[in-house]
């Protein structure tokens, strides 16, 4: 996020001040009272949350002033600086944690480098088996984003051998404008993902890998998504350093303050959010997308993508996703393969194979123009 178009964070505080947590805590109990929640998730993002001064104060004062609200602890990190100290902390207020690694080390070290220049990889393995060793029921999750050069059977099988029980693949953030500097062909990354399918599907893989998931539940009839996935899901809220709501933190890779609000912790409650169109684009598909996807019939599988993917200078966030190939082609294979369960008979079986006839053919260069928040990132 920090090498994007929006470099709004160069004006931010580096860590949350101790008023602007507390301000935070209050917010989020009355948001829980305001929506009729008992419970809501609060990820600690980044950056690097880790490298918070004080991680014991931050969810201590949170769980402190929730009331009678279940608020379920998490954090993103780079995996570099768990140690006994960090594992003790989030222990104690029961912080699941996701480390982001994209691959064995000849791929995380391409990008996940330190400051030094030197690779990231042999710290991440240490945090990871630190954690699992004095806290295996912390170790939740890994997120990789997609380099297609990896073999895809490699990729399942490094999440096996790191013992994840959930995992994800994440579309690089490229947009209409920036993907060519990805010198990706459409279609690239939809045959990587396939092939992971196939070897993950084939062995009964034990991690949980989201967005085969998710799409194999939309396709037999499911509703909720995901980002990615789906014409509804859960809304999230970022919440920065200075207490700033912004609607997305990958909305940076738009433009110069594509994701901000204009609101904050001392001056709105966090349902107010979900009055702008931007924040209920990511909730509701259906209102922020273009023609072509609301007349597409893998709409209620794909939802038209992720926001963050559609956006084109000039047209704004209602264009087709810039994967909107990719997309065509994992879907229709996964339905594809759900035709070969036995289980798989009437209603059913007939919506799968109108998915699965499905084959890439949208121009996605053509101009298509014409949920209550439940989970607080704090960045």
């Amino acid at each position: 996020m920090y090498q994007h178009v929006d470099q709004s964070w160069r004006t931010q505080p580096p860590f949350m001040s101790r008023a602007t947590v507390s301000l935070l805590a209050n917010r989020l109990r009355q948001h829980a009272r305001d929506i009729g929640a008992s419970e809501l998730a609060v990820v600690a993002h980044g950056g690097e949350p880790l490298l918070y001064p004080d991680l014991d104060y931050f969810f201590g004062t949170l769980r402190d002033n929730a009331g009678d609200v279940t608020l379920r602890f998490a954090v993103q990190t780079n995996g570099t600086l768990i140690d006994d100290r960090v594992i003790q902390t989030l222990a104690k207020y029961s912080v699941h944690v996701g480390v982001s690694l994209d691959g064995p080390r000849e791929v995380n070290d391409v990008a996940r480098r330190t400051h030094g220049g030197e690779g990231s990889f042999d710290s991440v393995i240490r945090g990871i088996g630190r954690l699992r060793h004095q806290e295996p029921g912390l170790l939740d999750s890994a997120l990789q984003v997609i380099n297609h050069r990896q073999e895809p059977a490699s990729a399942v099988r490094f999440l096996e051998d790191l013992g994840f029980s959930r995992a994800d693949f994440l579309l690089p953030d490229w947009n209409h404008d920036s993907i060519s500097m990805s010198q990706l062909e459409p279609g690239t990354l939809g045959s990587w993902l396939i092939e992971a399918f196939d070897y993950w599907a084939a062995r009964s893989s034990p991690v949980y890998i989201r967005t085969f998931l998710v799409i194999a539940r939309l396709l037999l009839g499911d509703e909720e998504g995901t980002d990615n996935f789906g014409p509804e899901a859960v809304g999230t809220l970022i919440i920065e350093t200075d207490g700033s709501y912004q609607i997305h933190d990958a909305l940076k890779t738009a433009y110069q303050g594509a994701g901000h609000t204009g609101m904050t912790l001392a001056s709105h409650p966090v349902h107010d959010v979900d009055k702008l169109p931007l924040a209920r684009a990511f909730q509701l598909k259906i209102s922020g997308v273009g023609r072509q996807c609301r007349e597409c019939s893998l709409f209620p599988v794909c939802g038209g993508g992720s926001p963050v993917h559609r956006y084109k200078a000039g047209v704004g966030f209602s264009m087709p996703s810039a994967y909107c190939v990719d997309l065509q082609m994992l879907i229709s294979h996964i339905a594809r393969r759900l035709l070969e369960l036995p289980a798989i008979t009437g209603g059913v079986r007939d919506r799968l194979l109108s998915y699965a006839a499905q084959m890439p053919a949208v121009d996605v260069g053509k101009d298509a123009r014409q949920v209550s928040l439940r989970m607080i990132h704090v960045v």
